[in-house]
Order: structure tokens, then sequence, then C-alpha cells
């Protein structure tokens, strides 16, 4: 039941089976659903309300007595609006939708409850979380709007600039975590491609070190996310 992404309105679910989230029955999909956030409510579309922008959708699997497997989204993940006749959801993935009401486009992988999930937009728009910022007392960055709760790594690319021979330390977590994660050196135009755990906290803190004009500075995009569904 791996997710793709179709166009800034539709996703597909695709074919596999899952346990319901109360572990009861199994709901199994034998086809390709398509799941539309701008259709209104209902089977394969929104369980409630209407689209909002800057907000997480859950989606969910969709099961019940004599009906179809079907897809919803929600911004509940834990209990949907489930249409009449069905009777169980299972969680199987997320979607952010953008303030211009555009689903992020991404890269779902994974067919256990494992799963991945890559972004493919532009930097400066969507996944950038820093621009050339420099703390040299340190700082946390809250990088919730761009992992859903439920994540438990990052996938992050950091990059260090400017400076002459300083070097930038990133560490996992919101608080001064006594594990350094990357360290990099300025004159050597070095870059970090990589996991982070996140946890609850959804964000990391670095530090920058110099001073004036020779401290170093962070680019920081947020590259993806893992979870265990």
């Amino acid at each position: 039941m791996v997710l793709a992404f179709v166009n800034t309105e539709d996703i597909t679910i695709g074919a596999g089976r899952c346990r319901d989230s109360t572990d009861t029955i199994d709901l199994v999909n034998t086809g390709t659903i398509t799941v539309i956030i701008d259709g209104g409510t209902g089977i394969n579309k929104l369980d409630t309300g209407t689209e909002s922008g800057n907000t997480w959708y859950a989606v969910h699997v969709i099961g019940g007595n004599g009906k179809a497997t079907a897809g919803l989204f929600s911004t509940n993940a834990a209990s949907p609006t489930l249409p009449t006749g069905y009777t169980h959801f299972r969680r199987v993935g997320w979607v952010y939708n953008h303030s211009d009401n555009n689903i992020q486009n991404f890269v779902q992988s994974g067919n256990s409850n494992l799963r991945r999930c890559f972004y493919l937009e532009t930097p400066n728009d969507y996944t950038e979380v820093l621009n050339d910022a420099s703390d040299n007392s340190g700082a946390d960055v809250d990088c919730s709007t761009r992992l859903p709760a439920t994540a438990d790594t990052a996938i992050y690319r950091f990059h260090v600039t400017a400076g002459t021979t300083n070097v930038l330390n990133v560490r996992p977590g919101s608080t001064d975590s006594p594990v350094i994660w990357a360290s990099l050196k300025d004159t050597e135009d070095e870059r970090f491609l990589g996991e982070m755990p996140c946890g609850g906290t959804k964000g990391f803190y670095y530090i920058t070190y110099g001073s004036g004009g020779a401290q170093s500075a962070i680019t920081a995009l947020v590259m993806g996310w893992t979870e265990t569904l």
C-alpha cells in the first residue's frame, strides 16, 4: 500500500494488505486507489470539512462489510470520520498540503510498516529551514512544519558556508545534545546528507564557530523522513 504523488490534488494508494487500526480484520486492496484532496468529502476524498493549506493530512485505507476498500484524507490520524457503511481504517502515510492548497511532491518507499518519504520540491519554497544562519551560542531549529508528528527520523542536508577556518556542529533533538551528529568545516565546502533521529522534538540543534564576518553559517534542508506505521 505504497503512496504515490500524482499531481498537486491527487495521490494513489498501491495494492497491498494490512491489519486495521484495532488489529481486528485485514484491509485488502487489489488495485490502485486514487484519493482526491479537493473533491469534497466522502469515499476517496476528505473525511470532513474543506481542504486547508499548511496542513498535514493522514492518509487512511478504509473498509467495511460489503464495501470496497477505499482511501480517505483526514487531519485526524487516530480517529477519522468514516463514510456511511465503513467501520475500519488504518493510516498508511501522510501528505502535506501547502498554503496554496497544493500537495507537496514526494516519493514514498517501503512494503511493510517501515516507510520512507522523500521530498521532490524547490528548496527555497518548501524544504529549507535555514539559509546562511549563524549562532555561536547554539540554537534550536523547529522542523515541525516539515515533519509529521509520527516521524522518528529526519533526512537532512546541511551545508556550511562563510568564514575562513571555522566549524559547524549539528546535533539531534531540540536541546544541546552531547552527541555531535555532523561536524562541517567551511574551508572544505562540506555538505552532509543523511539521517538524524528527530523523535518528539521534530528539530535539531546547531552551533557555528567564529566571530564577526569570519563566523561560519549553515543552510539546512529537510529532504524527507521515516516512520513506523
